[in-house]
């Protein structure tokens, strides 16, 4: 999943990580790769405690790496829950690195995502009934060329009816294995693409109830609001 031949991590600088659990991918990817930033996010605080102890046994277990610590930094950050871990950048020696975990609703950390991270690859190992309007304003500010990875068939669940969902599928719902499928479970690979690439949605290819949809008018304003409120 994380190969050449499909995410390509290797030379992607940012990766964001949606409902990232107990924070193992997260870790994994900034151990693994010369990543400059690994920002997870997870909304349920039992999950996110979970991973901030990971994140510090992690660190104990690489003092060699002299990395450093802090927890609940300003909301400079994006929000006061947060374990972020630095380490001097490999790439970039005048920099660092940063490991980074947050609890609290995404919808809520736009500005840090879209406008500051600007994330190259995008985890999003999540499920949900229909798609909420916060998390479908994220994936439709990602710039053209960043890779998705869903744990379900999001473009089916796409809320917006007046535009497509703004990703081709990179792969046909290869199977990985996992703890809770023996035969393994189907995560979908999507390439965010152009808007001008973007065409009008066939209304008989969508499976959202069509009175969750959003107008021509109802997207854009909230579009405009997603882009210019503040925390």
């Amino acid at each position: 999943l994380l190969d050449k031949d499909h995410c390509d991590v290797e030379n992607a600088l940012v990766l964001l990580d949606i409902g990232c659990g107990r924070g193992g991918l997260a870790i994994q990817c900034f151990e693994q790769f010369s990543l400059e930033r690994v920002i997870g996010v997870e909304l349920s605080e039992q999950r996110f405690d979970l991973a901030s102890q990971a994140l510090q046994k992690y660190v104990l277990t690489r003092k060699h790496k002299n990395l450093e610590q802090r927890v609940n930094m300003p909301m400079k950050y994006g929000t006061s829950t947060n374990h972020v871990v630095f380490e001097k950048s490999k790439r970039f020696p005048d920099q660092k690195r940063t490991l980074e975990l947050y609890r609290g609703d995404i919808g809520k950390l736009k500005k840090l995502i879209i406008l500051s991270a600007n994330p190259d690859i995008v985890i999003m190992d999540v499920a949900f009934h229909s798609m909420p309007m916060e998390l479908a304003g994220i994936l439709n500010s990602l710039r053209p060329g960043t890779r998705l990875v869903t744990y379900e068939n999001v473009a089916q669940k796409w809320p917006y009816r007046s535009r497509a969902f703004p990703f081709t599928e990179m792969a046909k719902g290869d199977r990985y294995l996992t703890s809770w499928a023996d035969s393994g479970h189907p995560f979908y690979m999507w390439l965010r693409v152009p808007a001008n690439s973007v065409k009008i949605m066939d209304e008989r290819k969508s499976t959202v109830p069509k009175e969750t949809w959003l107008s021509s008018d109802d997207e854009q304003d909230a579009s405009d609001k997603y882009l210019s409120s503040s925390f």
